[in-house]
């Protein structure tokens, strides 16, 4: 068998029993070969592209926490009912015993179950 490290590559790929007729010296080379084609596949898979021409998708920005008092506003409730539920609504964080921060999307999906 002769000829370029990719070549050999084909040749090994479309007939994997003539592995044994790769001269010994280009050995190294179709493994540099292999080790270049795994990194191109590797990076394409990290990068998000599906092979279907699509963009990959951004990722989500992180959800803004609201004040119990914004949350209170928001939702026309007093400001008790957040600190009374603050163990069954997703997303909410005690900062401290009087202070409570709630996550926007979550507290808008526990409203609407709520109203369900």
């Amino acid at each position: 068998m002769n000829g370029t490290p990719r070549d050999l590559l084909r040749a090994v790929i479309d007939a994997p029993a003539r592995v044994a007729e790769i001269p010994a010296a280009d050995v190294p080379a179709i493994l540099g070969t292999l080790a270049e084609l795994q990194a191109t596949l590797t990076l394409r898979l990290m990068s998000g592209a599906h092979g279907n021409g699509a963009e990959p998708e951004a990722p989500a920005e992180p959800e803004a926490f609201l004040t119990v008092q914004e949350a209170a506003d928001l939702y026309r409730v007093p400001p008790h009912f957040f600190y009374r539920r603050a163990k069954s609504i997703p997303g909410a964080r005690r900062l401290s015993r009087k202070c409570l921060r709630l996550e926007a999307g979550a507290l808008r999906r526990y409203m609407a179950k709520r109203k369900a």
